[in-house]
This record gives structure tokens, sequence and C-alpha cells, in this order.
């Protein structure tokens, strides 16, 4: 009986490893045709997600970012021309797509119809899209448009950020504050706390550019005619003491800055200025364009020893002009364009400025009462400012 038992028993264990390992091999089977099911419905699902995201009537153009007339704020400089109605085009433009959204604010300049890239990034900043092929159209200036069906990249970057609630480079506020100053010399008072200036309190870039400076460890300070950016709290103190004149008392033969009085015959009361300040001097600024006003170029000073003098201007009525000196108009604008690119000139007329230190001879100041005026110089060479 023992050994009928143990040889049961040994043919039921026999039985049970042979019933164990044909299950195992089962399982297996079952598992690898489970994975292989799937990889296949993934990869049938990748498939799927890619002809939705690739649309057949989109066309993928390449090239470099440009600014275009009304009403396509930006455009596309291609790097392949697009044959539309038999015609080839080598740029495009878009409605409503703002790449420049996405470029890093460091990039750009200030101008008076608000931040525009900075010269040197003008055609040089790659981008690539697709295009809706049946959006493609002429407008009545035969500029050719289409729809953006996606932004692939910009600048090589395709992790597209929108950067426009981010900060500008200091520059670009001080330029901003310049500008806004210098073109807001009829402004009849500018309190000595800044924030009590009429621009500051209805102007936002102009807020904002005084709230950055001012973070940055910039100084505002006004001498009652006009605001000037310092970094010291008393400029007089770092770089001398303001030096004033009455006008009517001002010999001709009087150095000022360097240069010479010449020609003042002004007297208590009278209704016009005609004086010079005759010699040459080196003055480091910015140059701009006025189109509207004097149709002229205007260069606005940053660093000379000018900005340390004062004219005291008696008119008719008791009337107290205090004249500074902060700018002036080129007379000679074709010597001036004769020293600088075709591509620096486009750059100022379109509302930008441009860095120079530039050698200036006999400031002249002219004005009449209740009237125009103002001062200029005539160009002698200038070097740019890096």
């Amino acid at each position: 009986m023992k050994a009928q038992s143990k040889i049961i028993l040994s043919i039921l264990l026999c039985l049970s490893l042979i019933l164990f390992s044909g299950c195992a091999r089962k399982s297996e089977e079952v598992i690898r045709a489970e994975i292989k099911a799937e990889l296949e419905a993934e990869a049938e699902a990748n498939q799927s997600n890619t002809n939705t995201e690739i649309n057949t009537d989109a066309q993928v153009i390449t090239g470099l970012i440009t600014i275009n007339p009304s009403p396509f704020e930006e455009g596309i400089l291609l790097d392949e021309p697009i044959v539309f109605n038999g015609k080839s085009y080598s740029e495009i433009g878009f409605q409503d797509a703002y790449f420049s959204k996405y470029l890093d604010r460091t990039l750009f300049e200030y101008s008076p119809d608000g931040p525009i890239l900075s010269g040197q990034y003008y055609n040089n900043i790659p981008i690539s899209v697709s295009i809706t092929k049946d959006s493609l159209r002429l407008d009545d200036r035969n500029l050719l448009s289409a729809q953006i069906d996606k932004i692939i990249s910009i600048n090589n970057h395709s992790d597209l950020i929108d950067r426009t609630q981010e900060d500008y480079s200091l520059e670009f506020y001080e330029t901003v504050f310049n500008t806004m100053i210098e073109f807001s010399m009829d402004i009849a008072t500018y309190p000595e706390d800044i924030h009590e200036f009429i621009l500051y309190q209805t102007d936002s870039m102009f807020k904002t550019a005084v709230d950055k400076l001012i973070d940055s460890g910039k100084f505002i300070i006004t001498d009652g005619d006009h605001y000037v950016l310092s970094d010291v709290s008393n400029p007089s103190e770092d770089q001398g003491q303001s030096i004033e004149y009455n006008l009517q008392d001002l010999k001709n033969g009087t150095a000022i800055a360097g240069l010479v009085v010449k020609g003042n015959q002004f007297k208590a009361g009278d209704s016009t200025v005609d004086y010079t300040l005759e010699g040459s001097t080196s003055i480091s600024g910015e140059l701009f364009y006025d189109a509207e006003f004097w149709e002229a170029y205007i260069f606005v000073f940053q660093d000379t020893e000018l900005l340390n003098y004062k004219i005291k201007i008696e008119f008719p009525d008791q009337y107290i002009f205090d004249q500074t000196f902060s700018s002036c108009v080129i007379r000679n604008q074709e010597e001036l364009e004769a020293n600088l690119t075709a591509e620096e000139i486009e750059l100022i007329k379109s509302g930008q400025s441009l860095k120079v230190t530039m050698l200036l001879k006999d400031i002249s100041t002219s004005y009449m009462y209740q009237s125009e005026g103002g001062i200029g110089a005539d160009f002698i060479s200038l070097s740019r400012i890096q």
C-alpha cells in the first residue's frame, strides 16, 4: 500500500507540474499577444493624431520677420518666393499675426508709434510658419497676404512664450522719457515731483518709463523748465554748479562751455532774441527726425557741459522764459545725411533714434515773444555710440 501511495503521489505531482508548466506557457503567450495588440493600437492612435495635426491644405514657409505697411503689421521676407496668380512674391503679410510678442523685449526700441524692433533686427530674425493655401490673396496695393495655420518656430525656438508683459531694456525706458519730454516742451509747469507731472498722470507709457527708471536708481530732476535724468540726486554736486545768466546782462565775448557769445543785442522787454554761441563742441546724445513740426533732424543732448547753463529771458509783460540747452535742430541736413547710411536715415525717419557723439558748430538761439523759436547748430562730424 505504501508503495502504491508513493506511486500515486508521484503521478499526481507530475501531472501538477505538467499542468503548471502549460499554464505558465499559455500565460506568457497571452501576455505577449496583449502587449503586441497594445503597441499596434498605440501606433494606430499616433498615426491618427498625426494625420489630424497635419493640415493637407497647409504650406510651410520660412524666412525673416519684416514689417509691412498697414494693414499688415508684421510679415515674412521669404526664403523661397511664393508664386500666386502667375506672379512671384518675395514677401508676405498677415493680419492679426503679432510675431513680436514672442520676442525678447530687449530687441525693441521706442518710437512715438510704440515699441518697434531695433534696426539691427529688421529682416534678421528667422521664422517658420504654416499657412492655409486657400487664404492667399492680394490687397488693393498688390500686397500678398495669407492666414496663418500654425507658428512653427521663431528665432530657431519652437517653445514660444508670450513676452508682452516682460520689461523692456533700461535704454528703452530712457528713450521713452527723453522723447516724450522733448515733445512736451510747451507744457507750462514742471513740478519738482515728477509724479505730479501731467504726462505721468495721463500717459501710461510715460508713467511706466518713469517708474522703471526710478526703480533702477535713476533720479529725475527739474529746473522748472524741463526734466532731465541723472545718476545722482543733485547733479550740480557731481557736474558743477548750475550757471545762470540774464540775457540782457550776457556780454558778447563771454565764454559758455568753451563757446563764445556773439551777436547778443537783447534788452529786457524786447520781443525777439537772436544770438550765437560761436565755436565747436562735441556732444553725445540721440538723433531724431521731427516730421510734424520742424521737418528736420533734432539732436537731443545727453552729455555736455551746456546742460549746466540757464539763460533767463525777460520778454514783454514781465514774462520770464528760462532757456536751457537740451537739444537743437541740425541746420545743414544734407551734410548730416551724407554721413549717415541709407539704413540709418530710414531708421531715424521711421520714428527711432540713433545714439551718436556729434561735433557741432555755432549753436544759435532765435526766439520771438508769443511765437516760434528754438536752437540750431551746424553739423561737422559724428561717431556712433555702440
